[in-house]
């Protein structure tokens, strides 16, 4: 899982993964990468830049990896807080319908989930409403065969079909295809390697955002990306869309800025190397169904006989990687997988109390003083904050 990266036919990757599957407490069989291997490589003036140029830099890679999490979780916490005034707006016509009043959490908790329901549904019928515009406007769609015209119907509805938290992950998943198909490109590698690859001493902060999207060898790119499918869909149900794809961008891009710092600490004794890769992100996913679920049983994918609780196969990995640092293994970044498991860890015990609910409030009480009038007293809109529900926690 962790980044790899190959440039030249001359330099060799070899990619050495383990998967485990939970067996229980998942809707599906989910896989799970344990490691991957990083490519070694120089400085080469086709990569980074001059021969013997080095950028060295330290607090703007810092400022950019915070600037970037930081937007994530506003922009985040916008959306939220839209689809909230958009759900106290469907609960206030329920409430007209019906004449009834919710007086407790519980009552509103469950209201606002069938709304939700109800939401995702009406979603649901506006895609397939779209899709049959968008091919009768489409003109070149009736001179295709009536095998592909099926196919493509029935991508549509399978599309249509999956919940909010499968069609996130299709997504993510459609844009790491998407940026690997672009390094298939021959004439395209020497921008991939340029724009889509972090070096270290490149003095390119946009890197260790694009990095994150970016794969070169399938392999890589299908492990990791299984990894996303089988543990990003349970954290994203926990968290919503909204705050999973923050905390999926802050882990990864955590994990590039203390990977970044790290390797020119250490560079007078272990060479600096390219990378790219999900490792950060997949990582953060993992610790935080970890948290969730501490005692799902997964096993390797090789001894699938062998069942191991998930709690203790996260240990292991951090143990692992601790190894690694110590022992300055070149083959794996642990720095990333590492800061991956601590943001996933972190947030999952203490972001939503200090950092998420408080910036919905905040949020909120900018957009109260400018509206002229609203709702609630003062002419504001109370918050809505959901606890989390009451089988979460019972392991």
């Amino acid at each position: 899982m962790l980044r790899t990266f190959k440039l030249h036919p001359r330099y060799n990757s070899s990619l050495n993964h383990r998967l485990a599957i939970p067996k229980v407490q998942f809707s599906s069989a989910p896989t799970f990468p344990f490691r991957s291997s990083s490519l070694k490589q120089q400085w080469t003036p086709a990569n980074n830049g001059s021969p013997g140029e080095l950028k060295i830099r330290y607090l703007v890679p810092v400022l950019f990896g915070l600037a970037v999490s930081g937007g994530a979780f506003v922009a985040a916490g916008y959306r939220c807080v839209q689809k909230q005034d958009i759900l106290r707006q469907r609960l206030a016509r329920v409430r007209q319908r019906t004449r009834s009043f919710l007086q407790d959490a519980d009552t509103l908790q469950a209201e606002l989930m069938r709304e939700q329901r109800d939401m995702l549904l009406e979603k649901k019928r506006v895609l397939v409403a779209r899709w049959q515009r968008y091919v009768d406007a489409l003109g070149t769609f009736r001179l295709l065969p009536a095998e592909v015209k099926r196919g493509l119907g029935m991508l549509a509805q399978q599309y249509v079909a999956l919940t909010e938290a499968e069609r996130t992950m299709t997504g993510l998943i459609a844009l790491n295809v998407v940026v690997f198909g672009c390094w298939q490109l021959r004439r395209w590698r020497p921008f991939m390697s340029r724009w889509f690859c972090h070096h270290p001493a490149s003095g390119r902060s946009v890197t260790l955002l694009t990095s994150c999207f970016s794969h070169q060898e399938f392999f890589h790119l299908t492990l990791n990306m299984v990894g996303l499918w089988s543990f990003g869909k349970t954290l994203h149900d926990f968290l919503g869309r909204e705050q999973f794809l923050a905390l999926y961008l802050s882990a990864g891009v955590g994990g590039n800025v203390i990977s970044h710092v790290a390797s020119l600490l250490v560079r007078r004794y272990r060479p600096l190397m390219p990378s790219l890769g999900a490792s950060g992100a997949i990582y953060g996913c993992v610790a935080g169904t970890a948290a969730l679920y501490p005692t799902a049983s997964v096993s390797i994918v090789f001894l699938p006989f062998i069942p191991i609780q998930i709690g203790y196969a996260l240990q292991a990995l951090v143990g692992f990687d601790l190894l690694g640092v110590l022992l300055r293994w070149r083959i794996f970044d642990h720095y990333a997988h590492l800061t991956g498991v601590g943001i996933g860890l972190a947030y999952l015990q203490y972001g939503q109390q200090y950092l998420w609910y408080p910036l919905l409030r905040k949020i909120r009480t900018i957009q109260n003083k400018t509206r002229r009038g609203g709702g609630g007293e003062n002419g504001t809109i109370p918050l809505i904050e959901l606890q989390p529900p009451r089988w979460i926690g019972n392991k």
